[in-house]
């Protein structure tokens, strides 16, 4: 059973770009602590060793088919301002670099649907 909230921190800058409505993806790279929190978000826990081979071979996990969370919050920092926003997909590729993206395949979480604003 996949979790509902996937829980992401993002600097002051992003947060504000997501906030004006300007960011509609965020990135996060394929490195085992974000394969782990993605995957097991998606209700796809699979152990270390699993991801150990697939990043020694360069190769992105696959996560079609897979139940994702409904929705992502974005907190502000490690402050308690925060935002809810409805998950529309959750690909791998290349992201946009204007938007913060490394220049190398990553999570691209897409959302829409403003949520909530908590402050």
């Amino acid at each position: 059973m996949a979790n509902e909230i996937l829980d992401l921190v993002v600097k002051a800058k992003w947060y504000d770009l997501i906030k004006d409505g300007y960011k509609r993806e965020e990135y996060r790279v394929i490195k085992p602590y974000w394969c782990k929190r993605i995957l097991y978000a998606c209700g796809l826990p699979l152990p270390m060793e699993y991801w150990n081979i697939l990043l020694k071979e360069k190769k992105a996990p696959n996560i079609n088919g897979y139940s994702l969370p409904t929705y992502v919050r974005f907190r502000r920092g490690y402050t308690k301002e925060s935002m809810l926003f409805k998950i529309d997909s959750i690909e791998i590729g290349l992201g946009k670099s204007d938007l913060g993206a490394p220049a190398e395949e990553v999570f691209i979480i897409k959302f829409s649907d403003y949520g909530s604003d908590k402050r």
